[in-house]
């Protein structure tokens, strides 16, 4: 299993907008398959519910853009039979899309509700401000980084704490390379970072769909990997119990 802790923004730009298109259900079907290990805390839930509305219009509104150029040629076409059958074609499209955004933002909402939470301790929040006070990243560019600071340093605690942690992968996934990201290339964590997050083999990523298609070989991996495990266990309690019977 794989630990994927999402940054809100990817929440709203990739997932509830399904960019590129089948992310929402590749990254849900792996959950439930269970190669996925979705984290989230409270900071991410509330962020994601404090847009969803917004987030809902602008899928809608993007959405309806077709029918409005439709509608502007009508105004100069108005008894034209098959431009009035189209419309009314795009605008059961529309329909059955509005329908399928507020189903996903639904699913959305479950997904985060059933997902793993990370918790927010007050050492966290004292790191965090020490963070900001040497401006190291995520505070580099801008003061209100605390969120995601605490987002991040919740799922390195989480990582410190699992017994899985020498043969799963974990991914923070956010499209905020300027406050993550080493300058000199966005695709690679801050230095400032990088120490702590090698630490609990949490790896920095950008785009959700590379993570999404790694985890099913990663799954193998630590599937393989916990098979040997246990036979290797087995294999050494067999003799130890036999030691044990000799010396009797």
């Amino acid at each position: 299993m794989v630990d994927i802790i999402l940054d809100t923004n990817v929440w709203i730009s990739q997932i509830a907008k399904d960019e590129p298109t089948g992310v929402f259900e590749l990254l849900k079907s792996q959950i439930e398959e269970g190669k996925v290990n979705l984290l989230t805390n409270d900071i991410i839930i509330k962020e994601w519910h404090r847009n969803r509305l917004s987030t809902s219009k602008s899928i809608i509104k993007k959405l309806k853009s077709s029918s409005k150029n439709l509608l502007k040629i009508k105004d100069f076409d108005k008894e034209n039979e098959a431009l009035n059958e189209l419309l009314e074609e795009v605008n059961l499209i529309e329909q059955k899309f509005v329908s399928l955004t507020e189903s996903r933002l639904l699913e959305i909402d479950a997904l985060l509700k059933n997902s793993t939470k990370m918790e927010i301790t007050n050492s966290m929040k004292i790191e965090t401000v020490n963070l900001a006070i040497e401006k190291k990243a995520p505070f580099i560019n801008k003061a209100n980084s605390v969120g995601d600071a605490l987002i991040l340093l919740s799922a390195i605690n989480y990582r410190e704490k699992s017994d899985l942690l020498e043969f799963t992968s974990g991914f923070f996934v956010t499209f905020n390379h300027k406050d993550f990201a080493s300058e000199s290339n966005p695709d690679e964590i801050h230095s400032d970072l990088k120490e702590e997050l090698d630490s609990v083999n949490l790896k920095y990523k950008r785009h959700l769909g590379d993570v999404l298609e790694m985890a099913p070989e990663l799954y193998k991996e630590t599937s393989a990997y916990i098979d040997s495990y246990v036979d290797c266990y087995l294999e050494e309690s067999k003799f130890e119990r036999l030691d044990l019977i000799r010396s009797k």
